[in-house]
């Protein structure tokens, strides 16, 4: 081991230390819900949609799935992220 390192000097990977603060996640709380565009939902909503619809139309030959999907999946991304009355 070189002089210029000591033991406690080396990277560490894996769980953080104890006393860490713990790394926190997106949820479904609204503050989450907020941090997130609606542009952004709608994206990752017709993103998710689409892949869904390839899948379906690989398995079923249904000529419209990967269409479908994507729309069902932009609508369902924009209704996630309407303010609600």
């Amino acid at each position: 081991m070189p002089r210029d390192r000591q033991p406690d000097d080396r990277r560490r990977f894996g769980p953080p230390r104890s006393g860490s603060p713990p790394l926190h996640t997106m949820s479904s709380r609204p503050e989450a819900s907020e941090r997130m565009g609606i542009g952004v939902a709608i994206a990752v909503g017709a993103g998710l949609g689409l892949a869904l619809g390839i899948l379906v139309g690989v398995t079923t030959d249904l000529p419209l799935a990967p269409e479908a999907g994507l729309t069902l999946g932009a609508l369902l991304g924009w209704l996630s992220h309407r303010r609600r009355p």
